[in-house]
């Protein structure tokens, strides 16, 4: 129960950041659009990766042609290179989108903290404050902007490659997918100690800066 009221929370506080900021990050539109088509570029090209090397097992081990095995050999290093590529350009714009979103939501906390009362601040823990503008924003961007589209990127890498392995063999994607629910329980028992350990650093870092401050 404790897992599920805290899964519950951290779901609600991440719908109300999003609601919060998503004015910022539309006006990002034009560059997340093209990280996206870069992601579904990469989503595709990985899919794709691992059946050059299906040839080589299932033709050319068996008859021996070495043509095939060039032609595979070089169509595994474009695939390659082509997912580089893509990726490469997710990265790096989803960066500029992040630091730019970043920028905006820093000057917006900088004019709440300046609207505040002097009552406030004296009794705030500078510190504390400190921590709040610099390392939970940046915890706020990687929340909301860095990790979102890889999210859905990696999601969508493996409905791909299930339904691929339902495709070449429907019995061997059972199996597979046997784990799951294991892993699925596994990554929530693990999600709900890392979230209590993180927020327990936090409040340290929070009072070690107050300290030093």
């Amino acid at each position: 129960m404790p897992r599920k009221r805290g899964l519950g929370a951290s779901t609600s506080s991440l719908r109300r950041a999003y609601g919060r900021f998503w004015p910022l990050i539309g006006n990002q539109k034009w560059p997340l659009a093209g990280s996206l088509g870069a992601l579904l570029a990469s989503i595709i090209l990985r899919v794709l990766e691992p059946w050059p090397l299906k040839f080589v097992i299932d033709e050319v081990i068996g008859s021996g042609d070495t043509s095939l095995l060039l032609i595979s050999a070089i169509a595994v290093v474009a695939i390659s290179f082509m997912r580089a590529i893509a990726e490469y350009f997710n990265k790096v714009i989803l960066s500029v989108v992040g630091n730019t979103v970043l920028a905006k939501v820093r000057n917006q906390i900088y004019r709440h903290l300046q609207g505040l009362s002097l009552r406030y601040h004296s009794e705030a823990r500078g510190g504390d404050l400190v921590v709040r503008v610099i390392s939970d924003v940046n915890m706020l961007r990687d929340a909301l902007v860095t990790a979102i589209l890889p999210l859905v990127g990696s999601v969508l890498v493996v409905l791909g490659m299930l339904i691929f392995m339902l495709f070449m063999d429907w019995r061997l994607a059972l199996i597979s997918l046997a784990a799951l629910p294991v892993f699925w329980l596994a990554s929530m028992r693990i999600g709900s100690k890392i979230q209590e350990v993180a927020n327990i650093q936090r409040r340290r870092e929070g009072a070690m800066a107050a300290t030093a401050s």
